[in-house]
Order: C-alpha cells, then sequence, then structure tokens
C-alpha cells in the first residue's frame, strides 16, 4: 500500500510535466481544504479557482488509505463576486472504510468549455476523531491523548509504553520509534465506533503502525492497570515491526505478528495456556499454516488464535533465541512463504517445528512414533523368549566332551 501512495503522489506531482497551459492554470486553484467534517457521517473539502474561461466539469479526486482505486465524486462550482469560483464537494462517509487517524489525500480537478483540465495542488487531511474533546500528555517518544478526565491512568500508559518498548527490545531488536501517539477511549463502545468497518467487534486495541498511533480501550476499574500492561505494549510491538520492517511488514504471518505482540505484554494473559490444552484435547487446535493469512472474524475462535500463536511464538523465543526470532522475522520480510520462512531461518519447516511445539507443549507424538513406543514392549518380550533355549544350547555344547 505504501508503493501505491508514493505511485499515487508522483502521478499527481507529473501535473508539473503537462502542456504550459495546464501548468500554468494549477496555480490558479488553490490550494484544496476540509472545510468541515462530522466523524463518521461526512467530510467537506473546498478550494478557490480562478479560470477565464467557462468550468464544464468538477470533481474531487481522493485516495483512501488500504484502497488501491482512486475516488471521484462530483464537485459543486459557485460564483464568486471577484469573478473566482469556490469549489466544494461533501463526502459521505456511512458505509465507508474510513478509520479514525487515518490520512486522506485529494485534489480537485476541473475541465473547461474547451475540454482543458486543469489540477489543484495535492493535499492530505488527517481523520481525526473529533467526538471528543481530547486532551494530552505530552512526552517523547510516548505522547497520550484522552478524555473524561482519565488522567492518572494518561500517566501509567507513558511508563508503561516506556517499560514495554525496553522489554520489546529483549525479545527482538526492533527500531524505537521516535514518536508515538496513544489515544486511550474509556470503554469499547466507543472505541468499536471507531473501528467498526473491520468487523472485529471483540477488538480493544488497533494500531494503525504506519502512523505510529494506537488507539486502546482502558475502562477504569480495579483491572485498569492489568489491561494497560496487556494491550499498550501489544500494539507498541506492531508499531515497532512496521518501523523495522516498512510494508514488508504486511508480509509477516500473521501468528507470528499477534504472537510477538503478546509476548511483548508486561502481563502476560494467564488463561491462554489452559485455553491451548483445553481446545487441543476436546476438539484439537488448527495448523499453524491456518493462522498466517488472518484470524478467525468470531470471537471465541479469535481468542484461540491469539492463545496459540503466543505459545508458539513463545517456544521459538526459548529455543532458538532473540538471534532466532530475528532471522525468523526477516525470513519472512524477505518474501518466504509460510511453510519454508523457518527453513532458512532455523533450519526447519513450519510444519516440523509445529510438532516440536505440540510434543513438548501438548504431550503429542505422532502415529509412527506411538506404534514404534507400543511395540518395544513386545520386541523386549520376543528377546528374552528367544535368548532362553540359545543360552541353554550354548551351555549343553560347552558341557559336550571333546572327541579330541
Amino acid at each position: 500500500m505504501q508503493q501505491f501512495r508514493r505511485a499515487w503522489l508522483i502521478l499527481a506531482s507529473l501535473t508539473a510535466l503537462l502542456p504550459l497551459q495546464i501548468a500554468s492554470a494549477q496555480t490558479q486553484i488553490s490550494e484544496p481544504e476540509v472545510s468541515s467534517y462530522i466523524f463518521g457521517e461526512q467530510i467537506t473539502f473546498r478550494a478557490q479557482a480562478n479560470i477565464d474561461t467557462a468550468i464544464q466539469q468538477a470533481q474531487l479526486i481522493f485516495q483512501l488509505p488500504d484502497i488501491s482505486e482512486a475516488r471521484k465524486i462530483p464537485a459543486e462550482v459557485t460564483p464568486v463576486n471577484d469573478g473566482s469560483s469556490q469549489l466544494q464537494a461533501t463526502y459521505k462517509l456511512a458505509g465507508q472504510n474510513l478509520t479514525a487517524f487515518s490520512t486522506l489525500e485529494y485534489y480537485f480537478e476541473l475541465v473547461d468549455s474547451r475540454g482543458e483540465k486543469y489540477s489543484s495542488p495535492l493535499a492530505q487531511f488527517d481523520y481525526l476523531d473529533n467526538r471528543f474533546e481530547w486532551q494530552t500528555l505530552p512526552g517523547d517518544p510516548f505522547q497520550i491523548h484522552w478524555y473524561n478526565g482519565n488522567g492518572v491512568a494518561a500517566k501509567s500508559v507513558q511508563q508503561v509504553a516506556q517499560s514495554g518498548m525496553e522489554h520489546i527490545q529483549e525479545l527482538i531488536e526492533l527500531v524505537v520509534p521516535k514518536q508515538v501517539e496513544i489515544y486511550i477511549y474509556p470503554d469499547t463502545t466507543s472505541l468499536q465506533e471507531v473501528l467498526a468497518h473491520t468487523g472485529h467487534t471483540w477488538t480493544a486495541g488497533r494500531a494503525a503502525p504506519e502512523k505510529s498511533v494506537i488507539l486502546t480501550a482502558l475502562p477504569p476499574g480495579p483491572d485498569q492497570q492489568v489491561l494497560i500492561e496487556q494491550r499498550v505494549p501489544h500494539e507498541l510491538m506492531h508499531v515497532s515491526l512496521y518501523l523495522t520492517l516498512g510494508e514488508d511488514y504486511f508480509r509477516l504471518p500473521v501468528w507470528l505478528s499477534e504472537g510477538l505482540a503478546s509476548a511483548a505484554e508486561l502481563y502476560p494473559n494467564p488463561d491462554y495456556p489452559l485455553l491451548v490444552k483445553t481446545a487441543y484435547e476436546q476438539a484439537g487446535l488448527p495448523a499453524m499454516t491456518a493462522l498466517c493469512p488472518a484470524f478467525p472474524d468470531e470471537a471465541s475462535a479469535a481468542l484461540m488464535a491469539y492463545a496459540q500463536s503466543t505459545s508458539f511464538a513463545r517456544f521459538i523465543l526459548s529455543h532458538y533465541g532473540k538471534a532466532g526470532m530475528q532471522s525468523l522475522v526477516q525470513a519472512y520480510a524477505s518474501g518466504r512463504d509460510c511453510e519454508n520462512g523457518p527453513v532458512s531461518a532455523l533450519g526447519i519447516s513450519l510444519s516440523a517445528l509445529e510438532q516440536q511445539w505440540r510434543d513438548e507443549t501438548l504431550g503429542e507424538q505422532l502415529p509412527t512414533q506411538t506404534q514404534t513406543d507400543d511395540f518395544v514392549p513386545w520386541l523386549i518380550l520376543l528377546v528374552v523368549t528367544m535368548a532362553v533355549p540359545l543360552l541353554v544350547g550354548l551351555i549343553i555344547l560347552l558341557r559336550r566332551p571333546s572327541t579330541q
């Protein structure tokens, strides 16, 4: 997606290479801006045009994050007394996949009565959640934003973020962010209104790693500190992985990125080991390859995927160490497929590595090994049974007088 955005910026800047009449006309359209927006409902864009010929067509062209194709909507043209024209376009947000705190790129394009095109400069708009009056606790590199008087939690979040970053560096060497914006929501409902388009109604935290932004729900109460120590380092791992790998971050198997993020938590979820053991005994666990592209959407299945991935990531760290995990991440980031990623990094395939984890963590054995183990007692009995007559025969031969 980052590559597409670069291409988008290059394409927009190519207007400078068009014929002179278009390039000069570009300077006659002001840099567009967002005049107003209602979060979750609509965004209104505007610009000023000074073109001598009549405008036949006007439209706003914009690029949404994570959407490869540019969007176009008609723009209204309103003449002004000084001879210029005001351009305005309103984008309805209902049903659109525009996540809060993401960046939208846009410009106006006009066609006059002679068929000539004119483009405004390219502009950017940060789509912030303006439903609330955010307060800010400044910090370097962690800047905390909250509302509803949760200042105490903000200080704790800042401290935990620092400790979490130190813990991350103990697990794997990653780039330390220069600035991270962390937004605290007091309940999951408010956060879900921001993340509704993701379909994950169970999500209590979300990172926009390319923006170094973290959104998390931290309800007040006796468990708040535990939630801080879990959710903040978890999302911070995603940000650090992206800063280290760039767009190659999205090549990582989901089990690896989420397993590492859970391993970074300062207060590990104590229920995960029991969940994995119980699920294995009752219904079995999916293969790790099934958790490469995505986690399930359903809440309980997603929870199991997190628990399984966390256990597997910790197994890799305990057996191959920090250097091994570093090599594994780099192997996947370089484009290795899910099954063969560990081969170049650890000298073993994913399926074989998973079997080692199952053997050690769950006490599982391959069928061939189980059959061999079951046969061993019978083999011993057979050897003993045959050894007795052989020994008796040998004694008889030794006692027989020599004909010599």
